[in-house]
């Protein structure tokens, strides 16, 4: 009678201790980032430079003058805005991400302020040591004089190790690999976009459409009051259809497009909030959502889509002088273009 022969055990190669070496290693070098960054008081100079004047001043003005800084912006994006266009399309879609984005970002910090607070809570104090930690730590470094220097490095590497472990169990991998792949899919996202081609297309026409559709509430389905849902994709099926072409066969034309009805809005509901505050008008969000609002956003969209339109069939690019007034922008679409 032939004997069952067992099958081999499948290969494995022993990768733990590797492991526990980059652990170590880490939270080592983790350390030092920190004992270095205590020595030159890197934090306490990061918020002394918030809390210097000049930057006290200039986030004053963004908060007190945001409806003036978002009106200008608004101007600048109806009569320049193409000249910008991969800021704005990757502000388009890192706004399409930013939810998502933030949310993983956020559980993961979460976890890893846990995971900060138990290494702090593990790490050996100065004052008034106790015997155990005594047992633990010093003597452990004292042992053997003649091996003291390998024998300490090896220990240390080791509690490293375990202390390393001890924080990681606070953190979840899913969290980070969520994260990470947000992450890289809004970058990936950017990337297409700003290389051209149909992702641009798809990128100009879902920013026309959600820019566009909410003047939906002009328009009148007599007879359909209970298919609003129906009415709505409709609606939205036939912008998307339309930009999408327009994008395809005119994409200049749709980027001015839509960096004019970016701008527009920009300067509707911003520009209505000053002259409320002027007394000009009498209510910034009623004047918007009447028929004057309606035209006003319209004329502003259209005066720039035609503006930009031209200024692109002419060849024509932003002066000198408005390169120096715009350098910071101008140097990040240079810096983004290469891309």
């Amino acid at each position: 009678m032939a004997e069952t022969q067992t099958a081999p055990a499948p290969m494995k190669i022993n990768v733990g201790g590797a492991f526990d070496k980059l652990l170590g290693q880490g939270r080592l070098g983790s350390e030092k980032v920190m004992q270095v960054m205590d020595k030159f008081e890197v934090s306490k100079k990061v918020s002394g430079l918030r809390e210097h004047p000049v930057a006290q001043k200039v986030l004053t003005i963004l908060n007190e003058k945001s409806t003036i800084c978002l009106t200008l912006l608004g101007f600048i994006l109806v009569l320049q805005g193409a000249q910008f266009k991969n800021i704005l399309l990757c502000t388009q879609v890192i706004v399409v991400f930013y939810t998502g984005v933030k949310n993983s970002i956020v559980a993961v910090y979460k976890d890893f302020t846990v995971a900060s607070d138990k290494i702090s809570a593990d790490a050996p104090t100065d004052e008034h040591p106790s015997t155990e930690d005594k047992n633990k730590h010093a003597a452990k470094r004292d042992a053997k004089k003649a091996d003291a220097t390998k024998a300490e490095e090896a220990e240390s590497l080791k509690d490293a190790s375990a202390a390393a472990k001890k924080a990681l169990k606070s953190v979840s991998a899913e969290k980070i690999q969520t994260a990470a792949f947000e992450l890289f899919v809004c970058a990936m996202a950017c990337l297409m976009v700003i290389r051209g081609g149909l992702a641009t297309s798809v990128a100009v026409s879902h920013a026309l459409v959600k820019n566009l559709v909410s003047l939906d509430s002009f328009l009148d389905w007599t007879g359909h009051e209970e298919m609003k849902e129906w009415t709505d994709l409709v609606l939205r099926a036939f912008l998307y259809t339309v930009f999408i072409i327009l994008s395809i066969v005119m994409t200049p034309l749709a980027i001015a497009i839509n960096a004019s009805t970016v701008g527009a809005r920009l300067l509707v509901d911003n520009g209505l909030q000053i002259l409320e505050a002027k007394g000009k008008i009498a209510d910034a969000k009623a004047f918007a959502a009447s028929e004057k609002g309606l035209f006003v956003f319209l004329g502003l969209a259209a005066f720039g889509s035609l503006w930009q339109l031209w200024n692109w069939m002419a060849g024509g690019g932003l002066a000198w002088y408005f390169q120096m007034l715009y350098l910071p922008a101008v140097a990040i679409e240079g810096v983004v273009s290469l891309f």
